[in-house]
């Protein structure tokens, strides 16, 4: 695993086979840090900052499973490029991939 800088913006590189490392350390800075930390770490500073105050207040209104819910949609949209729901969605009808 590298991390390069590119725009002011550190990006996590997964080579050679790395990728599971990858996803653990995302997983582990989810649970961690914020959710939205796999987001940060892949450089999509919008979208980690919306899920990380989307996080803290779902804490507040669900408590800790409304927190665990918005880390796991993070982390989905982080090693997939698919929102959690999507995942559910193609997975009830079968389908690899979820029209627009």
């Amino acid at each position: 695993m590298t991390i390069d800088i590119k725009n002011d913006q550190a990006v996590f590189n997964a080579s050679n086979g790395s990728t599971h490392v990858t996803n653990l350390i995302k997983l582990i800075a989810e649970k961690t840090i914020t959710p939205g930390a796999s987001l940060l770490a892949d450089g999509k500073v919008v979208a980690g900052c919306t899920h990380a105050v989307l996080g803290t207040a779902a804490k507040g209104v669900f408590g800790i499973p409304g927190l665990i819910l918005l880390a796991a949609n993070s982390f989905s949209k982080s090693v997939s490029n698919k929102h959690l729901h999507q995942h559910l969605v193609c997975t009830a009808l079968g389908t690899k991939k979820l029209e627009k």
